[in-house]
C-alpha cells in the first residue's frame, strides 16, 4: 500500500472524560451504538505490479503510472486482504469481513472509505457477539455505516459529516448507524427534559458551562443507557450512544450503559472472548 492512503478507524475516547470539549453552542450527532464487529472498506492508490516491460520503460527513465485504484478491507485494526497480509487469520470460520466487503463495494468509489458495524450472525450461523441479533434472522447479518471518508491522491482526508453519511446511505440503499437527534447542546437538553418530564433547570451561560455538561451527561444516560436494546429480538442490555461533534476533522465519544459494562465482565470472567479484542 501506499503511506497516508488507507487509514484504521481511531479508537473512541469515553464522553465523561471529554465533556470539556462540550459547550451550549456545540453542533452533535447522537447515533445508537451497536455492537457487533468493526469493518473498514476502503478503495485507494495503492502500488500497481508493473509488468516486465513496464519496469523496463520505468528503469529507462519514461513515465509509467505506477499506482492503480484497489480496494482493501479490514477489521477495526487488521488488514484482511490476504495478498497485502498473507498470515492474516479472520478468528471465525468465515471472513465475516470479507462478505461485508463484497456487499459494499458497489458503493465505495475511487478514494472513499467506508467504517462500519457488522452486526447479527455469521454465515455458518453462529452470533457475532453472542445473544446479540439485531433482528436479523439465523445466519444473517447487517451492516451499519457509521463513518465515511474520501482520501485525494496526496493523501489528504476529508471526513463525510455525519449527516452526510446518513444522506448518503438514504440515497444508495445503506444502513447508516441509527440516528438519535442531531443539533446543538442545549437544544437536546431542552428535547431530553421534555421527554423525560422533568423541569427544565435554569443556568447562567457564562458561569455554569460545568454544570450545563454534567446535565447533558446525565440526560444523555437517562435517555439511552441501562435498557434493553430495542433493535434485538433476544433481551440484551443496549450499549450506549455515540456523540459526534460536527467538525470537518472526526471527533466522536462514547457513553455505555454500566448494564452493558457488567454484561463484558461477566463474559470476560467465564473466559469468552470478545471478537473486537483480537481483530
Amino acid at each position: 500500500m501506499i503511506a497516508n492512503q488507507f487509514k484504521f478507524h481511531d479508537d473512541t475516547g469515553m464522553l465523561y472524560k471529554n465533556l470539556h470539549t462540550l459547550n451550549p453552542d456545540t453542533f452533535v450527532n447522537i447515533s445508537y451504538k451497536m455492537h457487533g464487529t468493526s469493518g473498514i472498506s476502503s478503495r485507494i492508490l495503492c502500488k500497481k505490479a508493473l509488468k516486465w516491460y513496464e519496469k523496463a520503460l520505468k528503469f529507462l527513465g519514461i513515465n509509467i503510472v505506477d499506482t492503480e485504484y484497489s480496494d482493501v478491507y479490514a477489521s477495526r485494526k487488521v488488514v484482511k486482504n490476504e495478498e497485502l497480509n498473507p498470515k492474516v487469520k479472520h478468528f471465525y470460520d468465515d471472513d465475516i469481513w470479507g462478505v461485508a466487503h463484497k456487499e459494499l463495494l458497489p458503493f465505495v468509489l475511487n478514494g472513499m472509505t467506508f467504517y462500519y458495524e457488522i452486526v447479527g450472525f455469521l454465515p455458518s450461523g453462529g452470533y457475532i457477539q453472542k445473544d446479540y441479533d439485531y433482528g436479523c434472522d439465523h445466519k444473517e447479518h447487517k451492516i451499519y455505516i457509521y463513518r465515511i471518508t474520501y482520501t485525494n491522491i496526496d493523501g489528504k482526508v476529508f471526513e463525510f459529516s455525519a449527516t452526510q453519511v446518513q444522506n448518503f446511505c438514504k440515497e444508495k440503499g445503506l444502513n447508516a448507524v441509527p440516528e438519535l437527534f442531531s443539533g446543538k447542546v442545549s437544544r437536546f437538553i431542552t428535547i431530553a427534559e421534555q421527554i423525560l418530564g422533568k423541569e427544565p433547570r435554569i443556568f447562567n451561560l457564562e458561569e455554569d458551562q460545568d454544570l450545563i455538561r454534567e446535565h447533558f451527561l446525565q440526560l444523555l444516560k437517562d435517555l439511552y443507557n441501562e435498557k434493553n436494546c430495542y433493535i434485538c429480538k433476544n433481551k440484551v442490555p443496549e450499549e450506549g450512544a455515540v456523540i459526534r461533534l460536527e467538525k470537518n476533522e472526526f471527533e466522536a465519544y462514547k457513553q455505555k450503559s454500566n448494564r452493558f459494562y457488567e454484561r463484558e465482565t461477566k463474559e470476560l470472567d467465564s473466559g469468552e472472548i470478545n471478537i473486537e479484542d483480537l481483530n
